[in-house]
């Protein structure tokens, strides 16, 4: 072989190494949910803060209809859902309306992904 061969071939080497390290390396898509147990979400309060206090929310649970819930603790249907749930199941918290929620232009609360653990 000749010398130019051989270093191609080590440089193409070296490039293949370094590529699949950096992608190994690279962090993973983050899971957007927030790890939780079922008692810490059963007894979750969503922004208790004066006048900006939570009023109500929805919540969904994978395979049935939407819950709304007014004030901001989980009413007796969601706890339910939530206690026949199982883990790794992602409840989803959304349309969270507070006082200030009708002013006009008002930030819209972000919704929130919780996916159930066992432990608390």
């Amino acid at each position: 072989m000749n010398l130019k061969k051989i270093v191609v071939l080590l440089l193409v080497i070296c490039f293949t190494v370094t590529s699949s390290y950096a992608q190994s390396t690279k962090k993973k898509s983050s899971d957007p949910s927030i790890t939780v147990s079922k008692e810490a979400l059963a007894n979750f309060v969503i922004n208790e803060d004066g006048d900006k206090a939570t009023t109500n929310f929805k919540i969904k649970f994978p395979g049935y209809p939407t819950i709304l819930v007014k004030g901001n603790t989980l009413n007796d249907e969601a706890l339910a859902r939530l206690k026949s749930s199982k883990k790794g199941t992602q409840i989803q918290v959304f349309d969270i309306k507070d006082a200030s929620s009708k002013e006009k232009g008002a930030k819209r609360n972000p919704p929130l992904l919780f996916r159930l653990t066992t432990t608390p």
